[in-house]
C-alpha cells in the first residue's frame, strides 16, 4: 500500500520562502489526486496533521524536499533513493537554461545585469524566478527599459539569493509536456506526450490528452530534444517521475522550436493526465482546469460520479474516488 503526499507548493519549499495561506489551500483542493497514479493508495494531506500512518508503506509525494524527507523518516516510510540537493539542482531553472537556452537568455545577479539582459530583448521579455511555476514567480514586459514595478519584483528575488532567469517573450503558438520515468541505475523511460493549455499570462489551464493531442510537424523535434534533458537530468543521479514543457512559436517575426522549456523533476498534472486517460478508457479527451469564475453549476452524473459543467462544453467531473464531490473544480470534455 502506498501514502500519496499532496505538497504541491513544492518548488516554494525548494527556494526556501514562505508558502502563503492561498497556495495551502490550492493543495487542500487537490488532496485526492495523486490517487490517479496509485488508485489504491491513502492520502495525506501536507503539512501532515498527526494521521496515524503504517510504517514500511512507500510515500509518494508531489516532488521531494528535505521536510518531506525527514517526515517520511519520522514515520518509518520507505522512500526509495532520494537526493535532495540534486531534486533542488535539477527543478532550477538554471540548470534547464544549460541544457538548452534560447539567444538572448540570461542568469542575472545583479539590477545592472538585469537591465543589460532587457535592453537586448526589445520586442518583449519574461523575468523568472528559479523555482517559479505555472506563471507564478515570473513577469512579463517589453520595451528595452525595465519598469518600477519589475525593478521591485527583481530586487526582492535578488535578496533571498538566487538570481533572475530573463528569456525572450516569445508569442507561443502550441505548448506540449513530454512525460518520463527515471528508473534506479539510470534508465529513461517515455511515457507520452499532452498539449498544454494555459492562458495569456502563462498559467496552466488544462491537458489536451492522447488523439485531443494535434500533431505537429516539430514534435520529433521537441521528442528529440527531451530525451536528451532526461538522460541529462539521470546523469545527475536523479529518480522518478519528469515533465519536460516544450513550445513552438515565434520571436521578433523568427521561428521558435524549444524542446526545454521547463524540467519538472516530481509529479506534474501532465503525468496525472496521462493516468487520468488510461483511467477513463478514453483515445482521447481534454482535462480543462478552469479559473473560478469560469465554473459553472452541477449538471448529470457521468465519468464516474456527479459531473460539473464548465465554460458550456458539456464537460464531466473526474471521478469520484480521486476527486471527491469535484473538490478540484475541473473536469474533462
Amino acid at each position: 500500500m502506498t501514502y500519496v503526499l499532496t505538497n504541491l507548493e513544492f518548488e516554494l519549499a525548494l527556494s526556501g520562502a514562505p508558502v502563503p495561506k492561498a497556495v495551502r489551500a490550492v493543495s487542500e483542493r487537490w488532496s485526492h489526486i495523486l490517487r490517479l497514479l496509485e488508485p489504491g493508495a491513502e492520502v495525506v494531506a501536507w503539512p501532515p496533521a498527526g494521521q496515524a500512518l503504517e510504517p514500511g508503506r512507500r510515500l509518494l509525494p508531489w516532488g521531494w524536499t528535505d521536510e518531506v524527507v525527514a517526515f517520511a523518516n519520522a514515520a518509518g516510510l520507505e522512500t526509495g533513493p532520494v537526493d535532495v540537493e540534486v531534486v533542488r539542482e535539477v527543478n532550477d531553472k538554471r540548470f534547464g537554461l544549460q541544457i538548452e537556452a534560447l539567444r538572448g537568455s540570461a542568469i542575472c545577479e545583479s539590477e545592472a545585469q538585469l537591465e543589460q539582459a532587457v535592453r537586448g530583448l526589445k520586442a518583449g521579455w519574461v523575468l523568472k524566478h528559479p523555482f517559479g511555476v505555472s506563471g507564478r514567480g515570473q513577469l512579463r514586459g517589453r520595451g528595452s527599459a525595465l519598469p518600477e514595478d519589475a525593478r521591485k519584483w527583481a530586487q526582492r528575488i535578488f535578496a533571498q539569493g538566487p538570481g533572475v532567469v530573463v528569456e525572450p517573450r516569445v508569442e507561443i503558438e502550441a505548448e506540449r509536456s513530454l512525460h518520463f520515468e527515471i528508473e534506479v541505475g539510470g534508465a529513461v523511460r517515455e511515457l507520452g506526450i499532452c498539449a498544454l493549455m494555459a492562458d495569456a499570462t502563462g498559467t496552466f489551464r488544462g491537458l489536451g490528452l492522447g488523439s485531443a493531442v494535434e500533431a505537429l510537424e516539430e514534435d520529433e523535434a521537441l521528442w528529440e530534444g527531451a530525451r536528451s534533458a532526461a538522460r541529462a537530468v539521470a546523469a545527475r543521479g536523479y529518480v522518478g517521475p519528469l515533465g519536460i514543457d516544450a513550445y513552438v512559436g515565434s520571436y521578433a517575426g523568427e521561428r521558435v522550436v524549444r524542446a526545454v522549456s521547463e524540467l519538472n523533476a516530481r509529479v506534474s498534472f501532465g503525468r496525472l493526465g496521462l493516468a487520468l486517460l488510461a483511467r477513463l478508457g478514453r483515445e482521447g479527451a481534454r482535462w480543462v482546469h478552469p479559473a473560478r469564475s469560469e465554473r459553472s453549476g452541477r449538471s448529470e452524473r457521468g465519468a464516474g460520479g456527479s459531473a460539473e459543467v464548465g465554460g458550456g462544453e458539456g464537460g464531466v467531473c473526474l471521478p469520484q474516488s480521486v476527486d471527491p464531490a469535484g473538490r478540484s473544480g475541473t473536469y474533462v470534455v
